[in-house]
């Protein structure tokens, strides 16, 4: 009787029937490190629009859970779930590209409170940790909206009511104490007092459109006790100013939550943006110089439970007062003893708090506002996430606008946006012209040609409006148009440069 003979793989002395045993057991043996929790979604795996099945159905269930998706959960990848994905990539401070990779993957799990390092979170903090730290602050009662991911004043107030029932130091940051606090009791709400309890958020009919008039001048109460007694021997600090005092500037600003790049003791666009935003809200001469009346409101003792003195005008209302200032309807009935929501033109109430005024950001299309920017015109970029601020000259283009930066510290500061390394990642920004604030999108890689050459930056950059085309084949980028309506939704906490 002849021996059984196996076939063997080419090159290879094992026969073929042996090595698809080992390769079979192998595949059961490391499937289930690879699924998540479980589940079907492979953590390498990419999922993608046109993508069906179990995995797709996971991630539905899971965003759906997560406030993102409210579809049917079909297990069909189209545009809702599309749609939904981006949602939680902007949420998570990932590139929305509405594809389910690792890093994405890695995100839903810390939306979910699945979190090895915990990492320190303050005002303007945007990362995945932020969004579950909103949620818990959430289901504590804290927090009384949608969590976004981003750390903002709401966010931050929560964050300081919390501590403050806790005995904790009321700083409105996440630290090591804190998130330990926060997590000490999962899943069991906290039974919160009515004399700590945070007002309901008022809800707005979106279905009703109501003209919001230009934000008017606001004087913040005058309290002679809490003037600072040095007030009037600080120094008088403008652009171009250096050294301690500006570094001292900065800190205050900083701390009142108006300034967000380095303390480097050098006045420069975003310093002299901060001081603008702090004399609008205080209700001071609004030129950028840091003079004796802006050193008493930022030496005065003014915290988070401080309010703003506002005389109502003709079109205000007050949901359209508490979304200006970052506050809501029932908090500013609260401060001023309001038992209806009646107000009159003439009125005088109280704003409470010390959150940052909102400005509109408008969707304008590029054929508006190519010729408010002609060739060699310099304006203002401010970057919708980090907030910092620079200085462009416009080279040419007709389709979208060729840019780069003014100067050498103009190209630092871009480098900074982007993390100190150049890409053609896509980034939301606001362009201040003409007293407004307009949204675009600009993209990190210098490229082509320029003018100024002694600004660090080997060419120019790209900056897209609503609307705005490639030059190389006339199509829109959907990316830069993403960033747009990004930097139209954000209502980003900035004030309009002339």
């Amino acid at each position: 009787m002849q021996p059984t003979k196996y076939k063997t793989m080419p090159g290879s002395s094992v026969p073929l029937i042996i090595s698809f045993m080992i390769v079979l057991v192998l595949q059961v043996m490391i499937w289930p490190s690879l699924t998540h929790e479980g589940g079907a979604v492979l953590a390498s795996t990419l999922i993608k629009p046109g993508d069906q099945g179990n995995a797709v159905e996971e991630i539905q269930n899971r965003l759906a859970a997560l406030g993102f998706y409210s579809g049917p959960i079909t297990g069909i990848f189209g545009d809702q779930t599309r749609f939904a994905v981006e949602k939680a990539q902007d949420a998570a401070g990932l590139s929305p590209d509405g594809i389910i990779g690792t890093e994405t993957l890695k995100a839903l799990d810390i939306f979910e409170g699945k979190i090895d390092e915990y990492p320190e979170l303050k005002i303007y903090s945007h990362s995945p940790e932020v969004f579950y730290l909103q949620h818990l602050l959430k289901d504590l009662g804290y927090f009384r909206v949608q969590p976004t991911g981003l750390f903002r004043s709401l966010t931050r107030e929560a964050v300081g009511q919390f501590q403050a029932a806790r005995g904790l130091e009321v700083d409105g940051m996440v630290g090591e104490g804190t998130w330990r606090a926060l997590e000490e009791q999962p899943g069991i709400k906290e039974e919160i007092s009515e004399e700590r309890k945070p007002q309901e958020e008022e809800q707005v009919d979106l279905g009703k459109e109501e003209e919001i008039s230009e934000p008017e001048e606001i004087i913040r109460e005058e309290k002679p006790e809490k003037k600072p007694a040095n007030s009037t021997r600080q120094p008088v600090l403008r652009t171009g100013d250096t050294g301690e005092k500006v570094r001292e500037l900065q800190i205050l600003l900083q701390r009142r939550g108006f300034y967000h790049s380095s303390i480097d003791g050098h006045f420069g666009y975003q310093t002299y943006l901060a001081v603008k935003q702090l004399q609008n809200l205080a209700g001071l001469r609004v030129d950028g110089v840091a003079g004796s009346q802006t050193w008493v409101e930022l030496l005065t003792d003014a915290d988070n439970g401080s309010e703003m003195s506002y005389t109502i005008k003709p079109g205000d209302s007050l949901w359209v007062l508490a979304s200006r200032f970052d506050t809501t309807v029932n908090r500013i009935k609260t401060v001023n003893g309001l038992s209806g929501d009646g107000i009159i033109a003439g009125q005088r109430i109280k704003i409470p708090g010390a959150g940052v005024l909102e400005a509109e950001v408008r969707s304008t299309h590029w054929h508006q506002v190519n010729p408010m920017i002609p060739p060699n015109s310099v304006f203002i970029i401010t970057d919708v996430e980090t907030g910092l601020s620079f200085k462009v000259h416009r080279l040419y283009g007709n389709r979208h606008s060729d840019v780069e930066p003014l100067s050498s510290r103009d190209t630092a500061i871009k480098r900074q946006i982007y993390g100190g390394e150049w890409s053609w990642e896509r980034r939301a920004v606001v362009v201040h012209l003409n007293g407004m604030l307009i949204a675009g999108s600009i993209n990190g890689m210098p490229h082509g040609g320029q003018e100024i050459f002694n600004n660090n930056y080997p060419g120019h950059f790209c900056l897209h409006f609503y609307g705005s085309t490639l030059h190389n084949n006339g199509t829109q980028d959907s990316d830069h148009q993403y960033m747009v309506r990004k930097a139209v939704a954000t209502g980003w906490p900035l004030f309009p440069q002339k």
